[in-house]
């Protein structure tokens, strides 16, 4: 199922930008996600590593119709992968048309220009499988020198 309504913009696509701002938009149309968010990128297009593990909730945000809500970071039910992760939410209570705003601060485009493209971005069950997923290609990260 495709995730409704999604855009993503970051703060800077200059390659090998530091402290860029990556930010997703989407719909849920599945109530309730296990995660609410997870996304990898292909070939090391971002480094995610200065989130941390356990995810360092400063540069992560979560909004849920406008609202901040708390991430879970006990353990691993969030995780940093270094080139995207996965998020839950604290209270996973997510209703169906629900607007979801992700944040992520500090992250770090890969030096060399190119085109990538994220692997996934997908809500999850707990086990990664996608409940809602961008299938085409407004995953494309064109990164510029």
């Amino acid at each position: 199922m495709e995730l409704k309504g999604f855009s993503w913009r970051a703060s800077e696509l200059k390659s090998g930008a530091k402290d860029v701002t990556y930010c997703f938009k989407y719909k849920i149309g599945v109530a309730n996600p296990y995660y609410i968010f997870y996304a990898l990128a292909n070939n090391k297009a971002v480094d995610t590593s200065s989130i941390g593990n356990p995810i360092n909730t400063a540069q992560v945000e979560v909004l849920l119709n406008g609202e901040s809500v708390e991430v879970d970071t006990v353990g691993t039910n969030s995780f940093n992968y270094k080139n995207g992760l996965c998020l839950r939410l604290k209270d996973f209570r997510v209703p169906v048309g629900s607007m979801i705003e992700v944040i992520l601060k500090g992250v770090k485009n890969k030096s060399i220009p190119g085109k990538y493209s994220w692997k996934w971005i997908t809500t999850a069950t707990c086990m990664g499988d996608p409940i809602e997923e961008v299938t085409n290609g407004r995953k494309v990260i064109h990164l510029v020198d």
